[in-house]
């Protein structure tokens, strides 16, 4: 498996942290250029802000196949719309920093949720890769944790 994190902000960067001391090859790029030239990923995270979610999303084109998720605690999988097919949430519960990154990602509980079954067992398995506290969830519960 690989993945693509677009953005480069906290969560971004403790992401990439955790996934590649596990072993999977995990690279950052920036949300503001070079979007339609994205490499070739089995999953794209998509870890900006709330407000340039919809439009980093929209600049992400021809990558049908793989798996889109976002990190927002408050917004919904529907902003991934009908061109991305395979697509929800891998919201952690935690404050991150760039200065202070999380050594051991175990403990920190992952909440998701997905479209389909198929995608539902494929972010079930990535966030369990990083951490034993995987829980499904809705959107008006991720929400209120936020």
């Amino acid at each position: 498996m690989n993945i693509v994190i677009i953005g480069k902000g906290n969560v971004a960067t403790n992401l990439q942290y955790a996934f590649s001391k596990k072993g999977i090859a995990c690279q950052m790029v920036s949300s503001r250029e070079g979007l339609d030239q994205l490499p070739t990923a089995n999953v794209y995270i998509y870890s900006v802000r709330d407000e340039a979610l919809a439009e980093v999303v929209s600049q992400v084109q021809g990558k049908e196949r793989a798996l889109h998720l976002h990190t927002s605690g408050s917004m919904p999988m529907s902003v991934f719309g009908a061109d991305k097919p395979h697509a929800g949430v891998f919201y952690p519960f935690q404050t991150f920093s760039k200065t202070h990154i999380i050594e051991d990602f175990s403990t920190i509980p992952v909440f998701f949720e997905a479209k389909g079954i198929d995608d539902i067992s494929a972010v079930y398995s990535l966030a369990l890769s990083i951490t034993s506290h995987v829980y499904e969830t809705t959107q008006h519960d991720r929400e209120r944790l936020h």
